[in-house]
């Protein structure tokens, strides 16, 4: 008998575990065939079926590696939560258009709204701004798309909105305006658990 509640217990305490990893660390996501879901941000999302992931151990190993060599100077910690494309990625994350990337900035307040990390970013890349912002809703979220493309043919179909004091970005990259297009519909699978 006691060991059944040995066991109950050491189950309950990995789940309370498990649980508190999630609400703890921004950047776990838990993947299941082409949706990924974070807890933290409380978002599914699914990528084009077929495509392949970076794998979250190593994506996550990244994480904590840049937060390490930048200790101390950074003010703000940014999180990759996908990485993903139709071929196989490289361990230290380089990606081959197309692919998605979706990642968050903590503490990011003066990048919120009116494309104002695209802009900057267009300013830093010698980027094009495609068109001004457009504001999206998706599963009742409020984004900001703007579109970029630089002279070497890719193309950059950026939405971003705040979640609990972060600049979540989800970023889409093409070869062509079309296939970037294409892959920015699929912001469409974007359901949020308030």
């Amino acid at each position: 008998m006691w060991w059944r509640i040995a066991v109950a217990v050491c189950l309950l305490s990995g789940l309370f575990a498990s649980a508190s990893l999630e609400k703890r660390e921004p950047d776990f996501v838990s993947v299941e065939a082409n949706t990924v879901e974070s807890p933290y941000f409380k978002f599914r999302y699914s990528f084009p079926q077929g495509w392949l992931k970076l794998d979250d151990t190593v994506r996550m190993e990244q994480n904590r590696e840049k937060h390490q060599k930048a200790s101390g100077s950074v003010v703000r910690w940014t999180y990759d939560l996908l990485l993903a494309s139709p071929g196989p990625i490289a361990g230290d994350g380089k990606l081959s258009l197309p692919y998605i990337h979706i990642l968050a900035i903590e503490n990011a307040q003066d990048l919120f709204g009116n494309g104002n990390y695209a802009k900057s970013f267009a300013k830093m890349k010698s980027l094009a701004v495609l068109h001004p912002p457009q504001q999206k809703k998706f599963s009742g979220q409020q984004f900001t798309r703007t579109d970029l493309a630089d002279k070497e043919s890719h193309y950059e179909a950026l939405f971003d909105t705040a979640a609990r004091n972060y600049f979540l970005l989800f970023q889409f990259h093409g070869r062509t305006q079309e296939e970037m297009d294409t892959l920015a519909k699929t912001m469409e699978s974007l359901k949020f658990n308030k």
